[in-house]
Formats: C-alpha cells, structure tokens, sequence
C-alpha cells in the first residue's frame, strides 16, 4: 500500500481518480435545466463519502502528510454542478467531517511541532477581514455568512500551517501535484466542449461550464498552473522537456478557448515572460541540456503557426464561424461601460461609501436598477473586497499581497521566480475579475504558497 503512496506517480493516480469521478457525474447533468437528477446525487455523494473515508484513513494511519494533499488539492474540481451554501450537497459535510476527525487523530497520534509559515500573518488577517464583512449591516444572510466563512476561513488556515508544518517533501513533488492539477482542468475543458450539443456554438458563445466553474473560473487557476509546467520544462532534462512544454503548451491553449479576454491579455503578458525565463535558464545549462528546449519550444510554435495558417486560409463553414466567433468576442470590448463592469463598480463603490468599514459582506446580493438580486462578483478583486469587506478587507488584502511577494522577491530563485509569474498573471487578470474567495482558487493559492514555503527552506539557484 504505501508503496503506491510513495510512488513519484501517485499525484498522478489521483488526479485520474478525481478526473473519472468527475466525469461520471459530468455526463449525468443536464446543462440545459440545470437540475441535477436523484442517480447524479447518488454517484456524487458515494465518491465524497470514498474520498473522506480515504482521507481519513491516511491521516489515520501513516505519519507522512502528502499522502492527503493529491485528494485535498482536486477535491475541489470534482463537481460537475454548480451549488451554493443553500444547496452544499450533505456528502460533502460528512466528507469534511471526515477529513477533520482525520486531522484531530493524525495530531493526537503524531504530535507534530508547528511553525505558522511566512505568508500566516496574511492569510489571517484576510480570513478575519472575510468573517468580519457586513458584521454591522445585521442583514438576514450575516448569520449563515459567518458560519461558512468561518468554516472555509479556519479550514484554510489549518491546512496551511499543518502542511507548512508536517509536509516533508521536496519542491519538485508539489511541483509536479500543480501540473497534473492543470492536466485535470484541461481534460475537463476537452470533454465539456465534446460532450455539447454543439460545440462550436458552445465555444462561440463562451458556454464552456464543468460544473465547479465556468471558462472565467478555469482560466484563472490555469494562469497559476502553466508557468509551473514550465519550470518542470526547464528543470528537465531529455524526452520529459517535451512532455512538460506539451503539458504547459495545453494548459495555454485551454486558456485561449475559454475566450476570456482578460485571462488571454494577462496570458501574453506571463507567457513572454515565461518564454523569457526559460530560455535564459536553459542556455545557462549544458548544451546537452538547452538543446531539448530549444527544440521542443520551437516544434511547439511551428505547429501553432502552421494549424493558424491553416486555420485563416481554410473555407470550413464550421472552422470559419469558430474563427468569426472568437475574433467578434475578443474584440467586443465596449471601453465605455467595460462590458458592463461600470455599473457594477460604480453600484459597489457608492455601497462602500455606505457601508465604509467592514463592507457589506460576501454574501451581500447587489440591490438597485441594474441588479435582480442575485448573488454576483464584483468583477474585479479589489472592488469585490471593498464592496464586501470595505477598509478592513482591503487593508488586510494589502498587508496579504505585500507579505505573499515579499517572500517571493526577497533571495529571488528560478523557482520563485515561476511561481511569481504564475502569481502576477493571475492577478493581472484579478484587476477585471475576481479571483480571490473562490474556494477552488484559494485551494491552490494556499498548495502554491505551501511550494513557496519549500523555497524559503531548500537551497536553490537563482538562474
């Protein structure tokens, strides 16, 4: 058994588990009412019971931490529906009771010593920031705000420290677990456009869903993902070069597809700097060494520039409307109401000035003309903050961001450098829509400033 847990592929396995898991569930979901069926829910609460039950038996009974991380890192990319707090499906609660019963035990059991971690001070002040939003609006929803923010709050915190703590594993490990995390979104983006109706209209008209997100949601946690594909490119050595620019080259590719404008912008701006990076890493190594590189990076633009060669010149009606349709939705950027965004900042500022302290909380809906009342982001993570938590929120998201790229560009290395380029694109992309407090994104912010964390203690050079 723990042969398999230590195995350099057990990351692996598990994302393919977490990948059939969601794909079982994917093709029982209508997406056109949107209903989830009885047989659905039944699938879906038999695998979240598995994995709590697998969660809690590794905690339970082995020492070392990671053999959990894989299954509480794509965990979260396992829903194939969408659902709120009202609608948070039982299993889950008796999977997180699970996994905490684990928790308490592996503690009780193990003793392990705790450090809080560089990025701590940070992430707790923007948890309490979180909790606090609304606390003086006494709005119906502020109880049940409390409750699931406080729960996802104290989750959060809890598994960084323990796994800054107790996680004995080399950088390259955790590395490796953000990759196969981007595979897993890849595949999940292949199989929603294949399982459509119809897919070119489902590409057309920005419809890509995979339950847990829609292509805005995707595309922001691959601006994480990709550029760690490439440090393992770069940090490899013969035919893996390829497999890691292949997986990265997909990773990018799915960004395009999700036809969000910001994601593609903020794209450029990472992957030039990736490129950039990679080649000054790579030719400072042997020429045994760069030449897979060069060669991979430059197969990879060659076949991109002969498929978009293809691709104008072709007299496909189908590949023809694809091509209408993505040029007509990147270049639909209305620079007078943003897409619609002006209203949104403009009703979330006027509410700040409402509500100037603690905001008016996470779950506060959007009240006036333009909004029904539905729940909505605040298309931007700075305006979202000061909307929700107002002074307090935004002074603890600065004091967060200041920490978080602190420790990245203080005693800079080749592996903070990608992570920070992962960090800057995502955030990029954050200024026009909201990245923070979507659980999934901070699930993989938190394993990302855990590698950080290994960056600080292993001994790595710079270029």
């Amino acid at each position: 058994m723990e042969k398999v847990l230590k195995s350099k592929y057990y990351s692996l396995i598990v994302m393919a588990i977490i990948f059939v898991f969601w794909l079982l569930c994917y093709l029982q979901y209508d997406k056109v009412s949107r209903v989830a069926s009885s047989y659905l829910i039944t699938i879906e609460s038999i695998e979240l019971t598995i994995i709590g039950l697998i969660c809690a038996f590794l905690l339970i009974k082995y020492q070392d931490l990671f053999y959990v991380v894989p299954w509480i890192t794509y965990t979260p990319f396992v829903f194939a529906r969408p659902f709120t707090s009202q609608t948070i499906p039982y299993a889950l609660i008796i999977a997180g009771a699970l996994l905490f019963i684990g928790l308490i035990i592996h503690i009780i059991r193990f003793k392990p010593k705790f450090t809080i971690g560089s990025n701590f001070a940070g992430l707790a002040l923007l948890s309490v920031a979180l909790v606090l939003g609304g606390i003086n609006t006494k709005q119906a929803f502020l109880g049940e705000q409390i409750l699931f923010t406080s729960i996802a709050a104290v989750g959060l915190i809890a598994i960084y420290v323990l796994f800054v703590s107790m996680l004995d594993v080399p950088f390259r490990t955790l590395a490796h677990l953000i990759n196969y995390l981007g595979i897993l979104l890849c595949l999940e983006v292949v199989c929603s456009i294949n399982h459509s109706a119809d897919p070119l209209s489902f590409l057309i008209y920005k419809n890509i869903g995979v339950g847990w997100g829609i292509s805005n949601n995707i595309a922001i946690i691959m601006l994480m993902t990709f550029p760690i594909s490439a440090y393992l490119a770069v940090k490899s050595k013969g035919p893996k070069v390829v497999l890691y620019v292949f997986t990265g080259y997909a990773q990018v590719m799915t960004i395009i597809l999700t036809y969000s404008r910001g994601a593609i912008a903020a794209l450029i701006v990472g992957g030039v700097a990736t490129i950039i990076i990679g080649i000054i890493k790579s030719l400072s190594e042997e020429r045994s060494t760069y030449l897979p590189h060069i060669i991979s990076m430059g197969a990879f633009v060659l076949i991109t520039s002969i498929v978009l060669m293809w691709f104008v010149n072709t007299k496909n009606e189908n590949l023809v409307a694809y091509a209408e349709g993505f040029k007509n939705n990147i270049s639909n950027l209305n620079l007078t109401t943003f897409n619609g965004r002006t209203d949104i900042y403009e009703h979330c500022i006027e509410e700040f000035k409402n509500n100037m302290l603690f905001g008016k909380g996470l779950y506060a809906p959007f009240f006036d003309n333009n909004f029904t009342g539905g729940y909505q982001w605040g298309h931007s993570t700075v305006i979202h903050t000061m909307y929700t938590m107002g002074l307090v929120g935004l002074l603890a998201l600065a004091f967060h961001m200041a920490q978080k790229y602190l420790n990245l560009f203080l005693r800079p290395n080749i592996e903070k450098i990608f992570i920070a380029i992962g960090f800057l694109t995502s955030g990029l992309y954050g200024l026009v829509d909201v990245s923070y407090y979507f659980i999934n994104y901070m699930v993989v912010l938190i394993m990302i400033l855990v590698c950080l964390e290994k960056t600080i203690k292993e001994s790595f050079d710079i270029i």
